[in-house]
């Protein structure tokens, strides 16, 4: 399997893919590369995927391999803006060739029998919102300063993004107007027009992990998939596509 694109693109994959956890396990189905991590605590877990149509050049059959994602992040750092970057491996072998311009780097592969293959919930929250990227990111970074949860209310006026400290109280509104797009039918309540509305609370932390790794320029968007006492579900990626799932928090 020999598989080329710009290095842009292997950073968005690869940075999403650390969110969760440092090893993971890569699938190459002969036209799209896939790969799923879950943080070790469970909390959090996130798929991604990266179709032959975002790649320059591809080669070879079906393969599955583990990779240290650290290790990849660190090479592509030193690869030039919109750089081409190969990577290549062999079905059997214990190694991975990276290769861009005038370098190689060849790594030694974690044991994919080490490599714990995730596997993502099946889960449909029944309400979404799309909402820029620098939106989420602001309301994100200012609840992290009073507290290490954060809830979302999403109702026809918009969504509401609201920390309550010991003290403080942090809360940011992004009105309908600023909103890309939005659903709040439920599937089974659609036909009757009738709109809900949802709070859901959920660590920062992980948030922050999140969405620190989500580029802003240019500017993009998320859709968050929310409902009550459902795990928060983010469709993310310009190049590739990605799901983030995250379990709700408990109250107190």
């Amino acid at each position: 399997m020999k598989l080329t694109t710009r290095r842009e693109i292997w950073q968005e994959f690869f940075d999403a893919l650390e969110v969760a956890s440092n090893e993971v396990r890569l699938t190459w189905t002969g036209e799209k590369l896939m790969a799923k991590a879950t943080d070790i605590a469970h909390v959090c877990n996130i798929s991604v995927l990266l179709p032959t149509e975002a790649m320059i050049a591809v080669e070879g059959d079906e393969v599955k391999f583990g990779v240290d994602v650290a290790k990849m992040r660190e090479i592509l750092r030193i690869a030039g803006p919109n750089e081409p970057v190969t990577l290549d491996y062999t079905k059997g072998e214990s190694k991975v060739v990276i290769g861009f311009g005038i370098l190689s780097f060849t790594l030694e592969l974690p044991v994919l029998e080490g490599v714990s293959e995730s596997i993502s919930p099946l889960i449909e929250p029944p309400l979404w919102v799309r909402v820029q990227v620098g939106h989420l990111w602001k309301a994100v970074r200012a609840a992290s300063q009073v507290t290490d949860k954060v809830a979302f209310l999403l109702r026809a006026e918009g969504l509401t993004i609201q920390a309550n400290g010991e003290h403080d109280l942090v809360t940011v509104r992004i009105p309908r107007e600023s909103i890309e797009d939005m659903s709040l039918f439920p599937p089974k309540e659609e036909e009757e027009g009738k709109e809900i509305c949802v709070r859901s609370l959920f660590l920062l932390d992980y948030l922050v992990s999140f969405i620190r790794v989500i580029p802003e320029d240019p500017p993009s968007s998320l859709t968050l998939h929310l409902g009550q006492d459902y795990p928060l579900k983010i469709i993310f990626g310009k190049a590739i596509h990605g799901i983030y799932l995250l379990a709700p928090a408990v109250e107190g």
